[in-house]
């Protein structure tokens, strides 16, 4: 196989990822429309507690076989083998701990069959994440993105015939619980595909990784309680279910949009993983690029978004949704921060600075619960929204320092000003076009105006450096030493 540059493998992934995106909003659209406010806001909850019991799923090791398959990638066989044991194993004895909490927790009727349904394929949604790991630790970002788009595919197929079909609420959600558990079976096919044969697997080296990847699982926790929590705190405070399907609403288009950085940054963490053993200099240098590179398309999607939020809402999910305009307008600001915050955790990852991540994350995390509390009663949802936005600036300043202390030298201004600049003069160019030529109009000058400015300002240069950085040599082809295939 040819060795693919940065640029055609950020291509590759982000293609598969754009069209899973497209697909699934396309999904959620309906999902709105069709079941209602009500039974989309019990989709959110029911999806929020999966979100939350996924680290015994997933306890961070997703990220170090990316991280050690690179650099041994002899022994990654092997560790693909321990690890799908390990998920098979905690796969029903999560599953079973989660629709028990919330059955504790008062949950009844459509609400408990939603955590029990929506919770499960967030579950599910692990073994994607673990086959899509296997791929990138050996830089298959095109197979990486055939799975990717191969999930959102069945989701749709399943999930839009049972809604066309007129069938009741559960046997939708269900439908979308066994989309994802085909998508599992998809996963470990493309694995196979690329040249690790998964044997049968052990889980001892696998418990006994644990005291290693913990950072990463209660990092990986805290974040998604950040992420879930609002919704949470909200509904504990008394906001209706019709402002957390707007609420809700949001987030899916956000949860969609964060495909453009987490593209990027998936695919330079191999990159980092060699350039950290390489030395610091040669470290700042490829974290700079890659800053560049998510900041060049997560800014003008967030500011151009926000200053568009209501057409997009009204266009996805019909005019029943024109008031989450206001809070989506928020929302989508949430994604700059996040998009510095995964870039940085790579190199921490990298590192092997884990324990860092974890107190970015609860400084992160406490910021938002006290601002929640302090804004919900005033503001509702949109105090939530809000609160969002101060945790992921305080996890995004804690990513700088952090990165500072590692000795690696971030050149800030020189990898972030281009996109800045472009994203003002885009606004700008917005803000005429908007009230006179309409929603699709400004999307298309917002767009033709931000790549113009940009490659004026010397964006290029950018575009030159990713194509000239070529992935590692591919290993040989290599089986598992276990016995038998999967």
């Amino acid at each position: 196989m040819s060795r693919r540059s940065t640029l055609h493998n950020a291509a590759f992934t982000l293609a598969g990822q754009i069209s899973a995106r497209a697909l699934a909003l396309v999904l959620y659209a309906l999902l709105a429309r069709k079941l209602g406010r009500d039974h989309y806001g019990e989709i959110g909850q029911g999806t929020a507690f999966g979100v939350i019991f996924q680290i015994l799923i997933e306890p961070g090791l997703n990220l170090l076989l990316i991280r050690d398959g690179v650099r041994r990638p002899e022994q990654l066989c092997r560790e693909v083998a321990d690890l799908f044991a390990f998920k098979l194993a905690m796969l029903p004895v999560t599953w079973g701990l989660m629709t028990l909490s919330a059955a504790l927790l008062g949950y009844r009727g459509d609400l408990l069959l939603a955590v029990f349904l929506c919770g499960g394929m967030i579950l599910l949604v692990g073994f994607e994440d673990f086959a899509a790991a296997a791929l990138t630790a050996q830089e298959r970002m095109d197979l990486e993105g055939t799975l990717r788009f191969a999930s959102k595919i069945l989701a749709v197929v399943l999930g839009m015939g049972a809604l066309l079909a007129d069938l009741p609420f559960a046997v939708v959600i269900g439908s979308l619980t066994l989309a994802q558990a085909l998508t599992a079976l998809v996963g470990i096919a493309l694995v196979r595909r690329s040249g690790v044969r998964i044997g049968v697997g052990r889980l001892a080296p696998v418990f006994r990784r644990l005291p290693e990847s913990w950072p990463l699982a209660v990092t990986w926790f805290l974040l998604l309680v950040t992420l879930r929590s609002d919704q949470i705190i909200a509904k504990l405070m008394g906001v209706s279910e019709e402002s957390l399907g707007d609420y809700n609403s949001g987030v899916k288009v956000v949860e969609s949009l964060v495909l453009f950085p987490n593209a990027v940054v998936v695919v330079f963490q191999p990159v980092l993983a060699r350039a950290w053993l390489a030395g610091k200099e040669a470290c700042a240098s490829e974290l700079s690029l890659a800053l560049q590179a998510a900041l060049a398309v997560t800014l003008p999607i967030a500011v151009g978004g926000s200053l568009l939020a209501t057409g997009v809402s009204t266009l996805i999910y019909g005019s029943a949704f024109a008031g989450a305009g206001p809070l989506l307008s928020l929302q989508l600001l949430v994604l700059v921060t996040f998009a510095i915050q995964i870039t940085s955790y790579a190199l921490l990852v990298a590192a092997g600075a884990l324990r860092a991540q974890t107190l970015i994350a609860a400084a992160g995390l406490g910021v938002n619960l006290l601002s929640n509390v302090l804004l919900v009663p005033r503001l509702g949802v949109t105090g939530s929204t809000i609160s969002a936005l101060h945790g992921g600036a305080a996890a995004s300043i804690g990513c700088l320092l952090a990165i500072h202390q590692l000795g690696v030298r971030l050149e800030l201004v020189r990898s972030t000003w281009r996109a800045i600049v472009s994203s003002l003069v885009m606004a700008a160019g917005v803000l005429v076009v908007r009230e006179r030529l309409g929603f699709f109009v400004s999307v298309l000058s917002g767009a033709v105006l931000y790549a113009g400015v940009f490659l004026l300002a010397g964006g290029w240069q950018t575009v030159v450096a990713l194509k000239t950085r070529r992935q590692a040599p591919a290993a040989p082809e290599v089986a598992s030493p276990g016995g038998l295939a999967v």
